[in-house]
């Protein structure tokens, strides 16, 4: 047996299992009380959003009515249906936008068609009106005066749709096509009855564009108002999850502490840090959806990558919710073995050496972010009357579902291999008699025989507790960025 350095692992007791248990089925209780509260948010959120989409739409209206002054009265009669009829698709989609609950793809399918079924309702009626467009202008005899109106009449047109109509997210190619035959065949050499054939399709084409790209608008705003309010939800959730998730007890009460406050769950401080940077994420991805909406850089497939993110991250926060929790309950275990393995020396005379402060060498590792760090092992120094000293070290594997022990020896005096052997099984029987199972003694295989220095120091364990580097080596961690 090694007299400088061993390690044991030590499975958790069953009635920590099941502690550990009853308090997951709490927390997803927690959870669930928690999402549903987000949802209501984050839907009246989303139902404010849709309601200023519809004013924006009726305001925009009224702001480009003076761009069509001067047309002629009947083609501006025209014109005024043709918006009338997409302000009518807009209201009748805002008003399923808003009252649609729980967005599906299937939902959303659902609305699609309803806007292409209503457009195509339409549609027969705008028809009959575009074919009147030619007859409008046919009143002027003189045909190249004819087809110098309905030239400027187009160009108004084209102005104000540039002005009122999203074209250069939703169909810049064909937004820009347009105007390089608006502009070729105002620079054309061609006769009248060309010029007036031209302008009556570009017309036609012109509006076309403006409800193609009215139904993209539609569509987009579903997958958007989507997306949008799953950012919502989400981030509605994790701010609650950090005043509403509490350590529970056997019977799911919340526990308090010895001043009657019930005790949070410091989701921050457990994931050392994570959840604050998932969350950050989150509201990046929140304010891209935002500020850059109406951008043709946020496209219906960044949109959907967006989802995919806010799915991903959703997932880990949860994942990091029940990793607080665990870590918080294996701190305390850990402190419950420490106690049992500090009796069991303490009965073979042994007793705490003293720190700098006068304190017990009985603590928590420090850690780079503060001493006495409950996320980490717990540490006890203690001697016997005989000079024999003892870095006792207590810490949890990476899943949390065993606790490596650690014994050194620090002192340099002669005991013999028998009186090492009967303080590691007298702090074993104890183990075993609070239902732990402690495994086989051995070296650490990162360390063979070798006294740690790092181990010796309790003032030192305490303020800044142990390297990743020896971490690692003693078997705690295989990754040197973690607990």
């Amino acid at each position: 047996m090694s007299r400088s350095i061993k390690i044991s692992t030590i499975d958790q007791a069953e009635d920590y299992i099941n502690r550990q248990r009853n308090q997951l089925t709490s927390l997803q209780s927690q959870l669930n009380n928690v999402s549903n509260e987000a949802k209501k948010v984050a839907r009246y959120e989303a139902e404010k959003r849709v309601n200023v989409l519809r004013r924006e739409m009726e305001s925009m209206e009224d702001n480009f009515n003076y761009q069509v002054e001067g047309l002629e009265s009947d083609i501006a009669e025209m014109d005024r249906n043709h918006r009338q009829a997409m302000k009518q698709q807009s209201d009748e989609f805002y008003h399923n936008l808003t009252e649609l609950k729980d967005w599906t793809e299937s939902t959303i399918d659902d609305l699609e068609n309803k806007v292409n079924a209503s457009f195509e309702k339409q549609q027969q009626q705008i028809d009959e009106q575009r074919k009147s467009i030619e007859r409008l202008y046919q009143k002027d005899s003189d045909e190249n005066r004819q087809a110098q109106l309905m030239l400027k009449d187009l160009k108004i047109l084209v102005a104000a749709s540039g002005a009122r109509t999203n074209h250069s997210k939703f169909a810049e190619d064909k937004w820009n096509q347009l105007k390089r035959r608006v502009e070729k065949i105002s620079n054309a050499n061609v006769p009248a009855s060309a010029i007036i054939g031209e302008v009556m399709n570009l017309t036609n084409d012109l509006w076309d564009l403006e409800e193609d790209v009215l139904k993209a608008q539609f569509k987009f705003e579903v997958i958007h108002n989507l997306v949008l309010n799953q950012a919502t939800e989400l981030l509605q959730t994790m701010s609650k999850n950090r005043n509403e998730v509490f350590f529970s007890d056997e019977d799911g009460k919340n526990k308090k502490d010895e001043k009657g406050n019930e005790i949070k769950v410091e989701l921050d401080y457990w994931t050392k840090g994570e959840y604050g940077e998932v969350e950050k994420e989150v509201i990046k991805l929140k304010e891209e959806l935002e500020t850059t909406k109406n951008s043709s850089d946020l496209t219906e497939e960044r949109v959907n990558k967006i989802q995919e993110e806010i799915e991903k991250l959703k997932s880990e926060q949860s994942e990091l919710i029940v990793l607080a929790v665990r870590r918080g309950l294996a701190s305390q275990e850990r402190r419950n073995i420490s106690k049992d393995i500090v009796k069991a020396l303490k009965q073979q005379g042994y007793d705490f050496k003293k720190m700098e402060n006068d304190t017990n060498a009985y603590h928590y590792l420090g850690s780079e972010e503060s001493s006495s760090d409950f996320r980490e092992g717990v540490f006890a120094v203690l001697q016997n009357g005989i000079g024999m000293e003892i870095t006792v070290i207590v810490h949890p594997n990476e899943d949390l579902t065993k606790n490596h022990i650690v014994f050194q020896r620090n002192d340099d005096s002669k005991v013999t291999e028998a009186e090492l052997r009967n303080s590691i099984d007298g702090v074993k029987r104890i183990i075993a008699s609070k239902g732990y199972k402690m495994g086989g003694v051995s070296e650490p295989d990162g360390t063979g025989d070798e006294k740690q220095t790092e181990l010796v120091d309790a003032n030192a364990l305490a303020k800044v507790g142990i390297s990743n580097d020896l971490k690692t080596r003693l078997g705690f961690t295989t990754q040197r960025n973690r607990q």
